[in-house]
Parts: C-alpha cells; sequence; structure tokens
C-alpha cells in the first residue's frame, strides 16, 4: 500500500510505504464462566373440580288445560259482563256473576207472550251455551293444576358459584328441545 504525503520543505507529494500491523491479543489466562439458573417455585396443585349432579322431578300446571280453559271460560264471561252492562232488562245484570250468571238469567227470563217470540227462544238458547262454555272453562282451569305437568330436571354444579340446569322445552307448537340455564 502506498501513501502520497507532502513534505515539509517541498510542494510536491512523495510517496511513503506503509506496513500494515496485525496483532492478535491473548488472554494470560481464560475468563471465568458463571452459570445462572433462575427456577420460580411450583404454584400449589390445583384441587380437581368436582361435579355435583342433582336430578329432581318439578312440577307445573298442565298449560294446555290451562289455556283452553281460560279461552273457554274468559270469552263467554266477556261478553256476559258487556251484555249485563248494557242490556235494559233487570235479570241480564246476573251475567256479571261468574259461572252461574248465565243460569240465573235464564231463570228469571218469563215466557215469552205473544208474536215475535222466535228470538227470545234465540237468548235463552245463548244464555245456555254462554253457563256450560263458561263452566267447562272453569272444570278445565281447575283440571291444570289437579293434573299437573311433571318433568325431570337435572342441575349440575362444577364449583362454588358455578351451575347448570337442563330440562326440557317446549320451542314451538309439537316442537320440543333442550333448555339450559346456568350461572357462572
Amino acid at each position: 500500500m502506498v501513501l502520497l504525503q507532502p513534505g515539509p520543505s517541498t510542494p510536491t507529494a512523495q510517496p511513503v510505504a506503509v506496513t500494515p500491523v496485525v496483532a492478535t491479543l491473548q488472554p494470560a489466562q481464560p475468563l471465568p464462566t458463571t452459570t445462572l439458573a433462575i427456577t420460580a417455585p411450583q404454584p400449589p396443585p390445583m384441587p380437581a373440580p368436582t361435579k355435583e349432579a342433582v336430578s329432581r322431578t318439578t312440577w307445573r300446571p298442565d298449560r294446555t288445560l290451562l289455556m283452553s280453559g281460560l279461552v273457554l271460560f274468559g270469552a263467554p264471561y266477556i261478553a256476559s259482563v258487556g251484555i249485563a252492562a248494557t242490556s235494559p232488562r233487570t235479570s241480564d245484570g246476573n251475567l256479571a256473576v261468574p259461572l252461574i250468571g248465565p243460569w240465573l238469567d235464564l231463570g228469571g227470563r218469563r215466557g215469552c207472550q205473544g208474536p215475535g217470540c222466535g228470538a227470545e227462544t234465540g237468548y235463552e238458547v245463548l244464555l245456555a251455551v254462554n253457563g256450560i262454555l263458561q263452566t267447562v272453562g272453569a272444570l278445565e282451569i281447575a283440571g291444570a293444576f289437579l293434573f299437573p305437568e311433571t318433568r325431570e330436571v337435572t342441575t349440575i354444579s362444577t364449583g362454588a358459584n358455578t351451575s347448570l340446569t337442563l330440562g326440557p322445552s317446549r320451542v314451538g307448537p309439537g316442537a320440543y328441545g333442550l333448555a339450559a340455564i346456568g350461572n357462572f
């Protein structure tokens, strides 16, 4: 390698030879090595979750009987109350009494005299049908509680504050499924 460097007295540069020096340093003794191992303490073992399943039989009123009874009793009774409130006939006021009102009204009517008795006969038939429907509806409502639906419900508990309850459920007309209710 040649390096040109200007001299002190001459304005022109003169070549100077430069030799590279390579030096290797070796320590007198090897450096000590230290291994540092850090270990975390082992956590205490977690207890295995306990699963507890409890099955029980529950009951509720028969929904089919209850709903049909409410309709069979309610529709004629609402019509009877409307007639009792608006009719000028005094015996029609008995229609506001549930179950026996149509029968009291039917017994309070006097026989029809004169022309135009066809309408009165029709009213008496409607009163008898009204009394029968109210009675059947009331019997169905009572039957819903006397002959309840029973079902098996299973509750699975996996800890102090968690539980899962499974049971049959109706999801539509004629369709059944599984209902799940839980606390987590």
